[in-house]
């Protein structure tokens, strides 16, 4: 690899390790093969992404279905 080449490495590479990315959240809750609930959360990024987001929203869908739900 040329000098240059390697240089245009490095400067995508630093430009992806800076970048943020739209992320896109759909959850699909199943009960006995059956659909029970689907949801598209917020839009959120890569840099303020956090799966306790997640759980907390599926936490509440199940909530609202009023049975007890054992999740393994």
């Amino acid at each position: 690899m040329s000098d240059v080449q390697s240089h245009l490495k490095d400067i995508v590479e630093d430009a992806q390790l800076r970048a943020d990315y739209l992320i896109e959240v759909y959850t699909k809750v199943y009960i006995n093969n059956t659909l029970a609930r689907r949801k598209s959360l917020p839009d959120t990024t890569r840099d303020n992404f956090d799966l306790l987001d997640i759980e907390d929203k599926i936490s509440q869908d199940l909530d609202t279905l009023g049975e007890p739900i054992l999740i393994l």
